[in-house]
């Protein structure tokens, strides 16, 4: 299985929608899972710089709720 690429074009059009309001961390990460299917690690950074938090309090959340995902899924194709 290949690793797909991620498209921070992408990434960074759905952090500028909730930048700079920590309270919007779970929508969020809602957003970008909705996008890639999971959150790929490598968004964690940026997310949690763009909330102005800690890279552990976003990995903390996503490890936290069941319904996120940091791996992707993988297919049977």
């Amino acid at each position: 299985m290949e690793a797909k690429t991620i498209d921070f074009n992408k990434l960074t059009a759905i952090i500028e929608k909730h930048q700079e309001r920590k309270w919007s961390l779970i929508p969020l990460l809602q957003e970008v899972q909705e996008s890639f299917g999971y959150i790929p690690p490598e968004t964690i950074e940026p997310i949690a710089e763009s909330l102005n938090m800690a890279p552990s309090e976003v990995q903390g959340v996503i490890t936290f709720y069941a319904g996120f995902s940091l791996k992707q899924a993988v297919s049977t194709q």
